[in-house]
């Protein structure tokens, strides 16, 4: 494996396999773009609903921000209570294209988003200024199994906590509260590293 400290434009670029700087360099692919991440996912809201006595189910609502074209990748969201992973539920993004929404510069983000496939369904995104650029931003709720609960104890939703996917930004990705029987659920929640 050759890793490179940076290449084109002062990127820093992760390390990077022989055979992908060939390959880029025989279809004549620039070379800031290859290794550089085009997708960020964050949890944007937490839900849970007390199904019956002692027992929750979550609610996480997903947001991938895409900068561009971009392979499909599969992930996950796990949910922890008091920092104990108590369940995960899979993520599967299908591929992305750019539509015109890349082309716009910020503030004039008013470009189209191709639908994707998020998890087997068709989820159509908005174009929006994103960390400085018009990006397609798709948002997605992903549901759990019903777990046991207390009282008081400390909710988590994590989307990719593996780091299976290269992001933009590897801080946005979690998102907690308490959990209090006496409410049926919450909605909105200062997000946790913003």
């Amino acid at each position: 494996m050759i890793s490179f400290p940076s290449l084109s434009r002062g990127i820093p670029m992760r390390s990077i396999t022989f055979c992908t700087l060939v390959c880029a360099l025989l279809l004549g692919l620039p070379l800031a773009a290859i290794g550089q991440p085009n997708v960020d996912l964050s949890v944007t809201s937490l839900n849970y609903d007390e199904v019956s006595p002692g027992m929750i189910s979550f609610q996480a609502q997903i947001q991938l921000a895409s900068f561009g074209d971009g392979d499909a990748f599969v992930t996950e969201v796990r949910f922890l209570l008091d920092g104990v992973p108590v369940t995960s539920v899979p993520l599967a993004v299908g591929d992305r294209t750019a539509g015109s929404c890349s082309t716009n510069v910020p503030p004039d983000c008013d470009g189209s988003c191709p639908t994707i496939m998020i998890d087997g369904s068709s989820v159509d995104g908005v174009c929006v200024d994103y960390q400085d650029e018009c990006v397609c931003l798709y948002l997605q709720t992903v549901n759990s199994p019903e777990v046991p609960f207390s009282d008081g104890d400390q909710l988590t939703a994590v989307v990719d906590p593996d780091n299976l996917v290269e992001e933009t930004d590897e801080d946005n990705n979690s998102f907690d509260g308490p959990v209090d029987s006496g409410l049926a659920s919450w909605g909105t929640m200062k997000a946790l590293y913003r």
